[in-house]
């Protein structure tokens, strides 16, 4: 058999695992985010970025991986 044409089947619960952990990676990528915000904007220049970068990115969806 041809293993390129092969699709992987997912179970329902894997299917469910997997999107749980994607969901809480992006909430765990946002409170991150979050917290770079507190910092303060001389910091934040420190390493590149501004206040803005960091607002932008926390405006898109949570499906939307933020980083």
């Amino acid at each position: 058999m041809n293993i390129q044409g092969a699709k992987a089947t997912v179970s329902p619960l894997g299917d469910l695992a997997n999107r749980l952990t994607v969901r809480i990676r992006a909430r765990r990528e946002r409170r991150r985010l979050t917290a770079l915000l507190e910092l303060g904007d001389h910091i934040l220049c420190d390493i590149g970025l501004t206040e803005g970068d960091v607002t932008r990115k926390l405006s898109r969806p949570l499906c939307e991986r933020p980083g």
